[in-house]
């Protein structure tokens, strides 16, 4: 903190770092080359820490090496449960040894296990470091432990039909008890305590556009309209839901999957379906003779199973949401429903074509269907006009790709990508829209963390310091320079 307050005056100081430059010195990072030659160019440096501190310009070999080492062990400790910067100052000990991180405790218990056969005894300097292991951080230790440890031995994990290897503990009446060394090394690490080892609770997502139904198959919650008009709108479905939401809450309807003049409806609970099935007369704005029936054993499975297989099936996709069901993207003569269909029908299109192969009529038809509305330089593309479409390579990609290319009435030619016209066709409706949603920002570190951009010339590094350098010393450093 000191090294920081310190050298803060020469300007926006990124990180000080004394823990990676040996005794009596440190490494502090600017924002900005500028900051940095300015400290180094200062002929004299006093500050509350040292009179004679000593400031040099730290570059080529040195200054990669160090960015590489610094971003590897923070990376490193971020890969796992509770694995930041604070396994620096609190590392768990077992026995005689300390743990730095979850990846370094796991990995030898891991090593530890593998060294033995099925069947075999743990040697007894190996047993100490699972007993220790085991005593500190399994939740249910004493309930293991039972009438006392005699020893432990490797063998098959009965929680698992005997097809993973795990440490046995034997206990002084010869009863056996398996464990899971896993589940002791992650409760080490994340809050240092087995009652603290619960994930916090995930963000709630987005609410879809439209109402999905829930993924819980509950039944007898479901019925069959009959009666209503051929032609079944979204309307339709607005005016059904109104109708029915007198008996009870209604989840969803229906009225593209059951056929013509058919709907399904579904109500949250099966107590309102049956409310509305016990009503002996139904009349809505829709039609005067409405019927209603329960729908119920292998054809309300079949329906349930079809319903959330569409549904799920469309969201693997950019933009593939329930939307997809009722805005079908047309070319030409033909609609297609999701993306996965659309960019399908155009990759079986590019194979069935040989490098050089003029594109027949009947492709180029809707070739250039997708091209002229979706593509976002339709006109710079065109030109002063298309003549034919063929099939060749991408030069954006080395020639490693296969692509279409537009041949102009001049005879020049240009090539585009048709998975860019149909992400655009997909994701938002229009090709203005198309950017993908910013990421939420992700929540701040405990610890400030450095940035991943490697600036040249940014990174001094300082002598003369006391040997016992703490967070204090950081501090005044950035605000020194």
């Amino acid at each position: 903190n000191k090294l920081k307050e310190y050298f803060a005056k020469y300007g926006d100081v990124g990180w000080v770092d004394n823990e990676t430059a040996g005794n009596g010195n440190a490494y502090v990072q600017f924002k900005e080359a500028p900051s940095a030659q300015k400290a180094v160019a200062e002929t004299a440096h006093t500050c509350e820490l040292a009179a004679g501190l000593t400031v040099a310009l730290v570059q080529g070999d040195e200054e990669k090496q160090y960015h590489k080492r610094r971003f590897d062990e923070l990376s490193r400790k971020c890969k796992h449960p509770g694995g930041n910067v604070k396994d620096l100052k609190e590392p768990v000990v077992l026995t005689d040894r300390k743990f730095q991180s979850y990846c370094e405790c796991r990995n030898f218990f891991r090593e530890m296990l593998r060294r033995y056969k099925e069947g075999d005894e743990v040697s007894s300097k190996d047993a100490d470091f699972v007993k220790d292991l085991l005593s500190k951080w399994h939740p249910k230790y004493e309930q293991k432990k039972g009438c006392g440890i005699k020893s432990f031995k490797v063998g098959k994990d009965k929680d698992h039909d005997g097809k993973t290897t795990c440490f046995i503990l034997v206990r002084t009446d010869d009863t056996e008890e398996d464990f899971s060394y896993l589940k002791c090394v992650t409760a080490a690490f994340p809050g240092g305590a087995p009652t603290s080892r619960k994930k916090p609770e995930a963000a709630p997502k987005p609410q879809a556009e439209r109402e999905r139904p829930e993924r819980t198959y509950v039944s007898n919650c479901l019925v069959k309209c009959g009666g209503l008009p051929d032609e079944a709108g979204e309307t339709d479905i607005d005016k059904l839901k109104e109708y029915f939401a007198k008996y009870g809450e209604v989840a969803w309807v229906d009225n593209k999957t059951a056929g013509t003049g058919n709907a399904y409806v579904r109500f949250k609970e099966a107590p309102i379906a049956q409310k509305a099935v016990d009503e002996t007369a139904h009349t809505c704005e829709l039609t005067e003779k409405l019927t209603v029936a329960l729908v119920q054993g292998d054809e309300e499975k079949q329906y349930h199973k079809r319903r959330f297989d569409e549904l799920s099936r469309k969201c693997k996709h950019p933009g593939g949401n329930v939307k997809d069901l009722k805005e079908p993207v047309v070319l030409t003569d033909r609609k297609f429903q999701s993306y996965c269909e659309c960019r399908n029908f155009f990759r079986e299109m590019l194979r069935r074509y040989k490098e050089g192969d003029e594109v027949s009529s009947k492709d180029a038809d809707f070739v250039k269907d997708l091209l002229s509305k979706w593509h976002p330089k339709y006109e710079q593309k065109k030109g002063c006009g298309i003549k034919s479409f063929k099939v060749g390579k991408d030069k954006d990609h080395d020639g490693k790709t296969t692509c279409f290319i537009l041949v102009r009435t001049d005879d020049t030619e240009d090539e585009f990508s048709y998975l860019k016209c149909v992400a655009a066709a997909f994701q938002r409706g229009s090709p203005t829209s198309r950017n993908k949603p910013e990421a939420a920002p992700k929540p701040q570190a405990e610890k400030e963390c450095p940035e991943g951009t490697f600036v040249r010339d940014t990174v001094v590094k300082c002598g003369g310091l006391p040997n016992e350098a703490g967070r204090t010393n950081i501090n005044k450093l950035k605000e020194y320079f």
